[in-house]
């Protein structure tokens, strides 16, 4: 490469962009567009005019951290000037770079107050601690133990916590603050939640904190063998100057970038905000140009004589009567007009389709979130046959998914942790579950207790489960609406039945059998007084 394409100037590059040419130097300009020259930043201007759709291109490089991240004097694991260095002017220099590098915390933070970069993050955190969890393998005593210390410590706020800053910055990092455990030495030193050698005893856990990625840095990282566990998976962080073990600093990341890209991602992953950005400008854009478009739909014109003006006049006349005709345009006003010389008329931009074309770019920009309209924005879908359970459906399984992929792994040492300060030991069939959002309308769960109600009656009837064993499962599920019930079931009512009916016939029978008695009686005293009418009188 010859050293006038080196001297090759910012402008000459983006012009080169601009007509879709690769540009003899493959690599953006070394400062970013707040650190430009007056000149620089007029050519970058006008590049991003030319190309508004257009995403910066970034080099990769080390991040930039603000002081005290690393330590005044130590040499950062990711300095450009190390092996982290090579490996981003590597990258740099490969033919068909395209300059999709790491934009900096600074900028994604910059992001993040718009709404169109911050909601998405914020729904599909919400949506996954809405409904939460429930523990699994444990006794009644247990689980309350257990849902009290995970409200006590915010656990379900932490990891809500946690989605954002993943969908914000690409990586999240729970602190795990123990008593005793907070000093310098102390903290590089592993964490170990198992019975065997645990390092948290009863009683000694004091909080989780939720901590952004800006202040954390990797300490070290092995980048010399791809078959350890720990290639590219830092062994100890800096907190803010302070080393301390991974084991100690929870990270949570659902997009994880390729391993040449970490070191210029401060080991962090691909977040929301740069994933959905080409389409977030797509849709300012759109949403600009419909406005636009809005605003001067209608032109109203006068077609006057300009010869005088032509002619070198002052233009005083006119402008006077283009004063008078803004004045009285009113539908209130009363316009007048030359019948010789002038004529009004009035051109109107067609607006149909832009309602539509703008909806489009929305759902365009919603599509990678994998979000549904009706849950980003509150927009229910609009057409023919449109509808948006079978959406919402899709979406909670997406939630699920992302549960089990960003949650599980620190939900199960979290779960041990909290063991361990409750109990001073974990139990190894105590678990948990993910409470489904696809929950039933009211009219599908009175199905639903319809079919179970019908399921248990032929149960019962062919002997399969009794009684006390159908209650059973009403008072324990929580959807039965019976949670409540309590004692024995009660006889069931053909049973009963049966019993009232072999009173009744006993019944029957003392009283045919009493009556039978007193008829032999009475037929008896009658058969007396008969014989006592037959004999004679006595005489006298």
């Amino acid at each position: 490469m010859s050293k006038r394409h080196k001297r090759m100037s910012l402008r000459e590059g983006m012009a080169a962009d601009a007509l879709n040419v690769i540009p003899p130097l493959n690599r953006p300009p070394s400062k970013p567009w707040f650190a430009m020259g007056p000149q620089a930043f007029a050519a970058f201007s006008e590049f991003m005019n030319a190309n508004p759709d257009a995403v910066p291109r970034r080099e990769f490089k080390a991040p930039e951290l603000p002081p005290n991240v690393v330590p005044r004097g130590v040499r950062m694991a990711l300095d450009n000037a190390g092996p982290a260095g090579q490996m981003f002017g590597w990258l740099n220099s490969q033919p068909g770079w395209c300059g999709l590098g790491f934009p900096g915390y600074t900028y994604l933070s910059e992001l993040f107050q718009r709404s169109e970069y911050r909601a998405p993050s914020e729904t599909i955190a919400g949506e996954m601690t809405r409904k939460w969890i429930k523990f699994t393998g444990a006794d009644e005593k247990q689980i309350q133990e257990l849902t009290e210390a995970f409200d006590k410590f915010k656990v379900r706020d932490c990891f809500r916590q946690m989605s954002i800053y993943d969908g914000a910055f690409g990586r999240g990092q729970l602190f795990v603050r123990i008593k005793g455990q907070t000093s310098d030495e102390r903290r590089k030193l592993p964490l170990i939640v198992d019975d065997e050698g645990a390092t948290i005893t009863k009683g000694s856990l004091e909080a989780f904190k939720p901590i952004e990625p800006i202040w954390t840095t990797p300490y070290s990282y092995n980048s010399i063998d791809p078959t350890q566990d720990d290639f590219y998976s830092p062994s100890w962080w800096y907190i803010l100057g302070k080393q301390t073990h991974s084991t100690r600093l929870l990270s949570f990341i659902s997009r994880p970038v390729p391993d040449i890209l970490k070191p210029s991602y401060n080991f962090s992953g691909l977040s929301l905000s740069q994933l959905i950005e080409p389409y977030v400008i797509r849709w300012l854009k759109t949403v600009d140009s419909v406005n636009r478009t809005i605003s001067n739909f209608s032109t109203t014109g006068l077609a006057t004589n300009l010869q005088a003006t032509l002619e070198g006049d002052s233009g005083g006349g006119l402008f006077k009567r283009a004063q008078l005709f803004n004045q009285i345009r009113d539908n209130r006003g009363l316009m007048l007009t030359d019948k010789a010389s002038e004529e009004l008329f009035q051109l109107n931009t067609p607006l149909s389709g832009l309602s539509d074309l703008q909806a489009q770019a929305q759902e365009h920009m919603a599509a990678p979130t994998h979000i549904p309209l009706v849950k980003l924005t509150g927009i229910t879908p609009s057409g023919l046959n449109a509808s948006s359970e079978e959406d919402l459906i899709v979406f909670y399984d997406f939630i699920g998914a992302e549960q089990v992929n960003l949650y599980s792994p620190n939900l199960q040492i979290v779960l041990k942790i909290i063991q361990l300060h409750l109990w001073g030991k974990v139990d190894p069939k105590i678990s948990f579950e993910y409470i489904t959002l696809d929950a039933p309308t009211v009219k599908e769960l009175s199905e639903i207790r319809k079919a179970d109600a019908d399921s248990d009656a032929g149960y019962v009837a062919n002997g399969v489960l009794s009684p006390d064993e159908v209650r059973e499962r009403l008072r324990t599920d929580p959807n039965s609406g019976y949670t409540s019930i309590d004692g024995d079931a009660p006889t069931p009512p053909l049973e009963a039945s049966a019993e009232l009916d072999e009173e009744g016939k006993q019944a029957d029978h003392e009283r045919g059998k009493e009556t039978a008695e007193e008829a032999h009686k009475r037929a008896l005293e009658l058969e007396k007084t008969k014989a006592a009418a037959k004999k004679p009188p006595t005489k006298g």
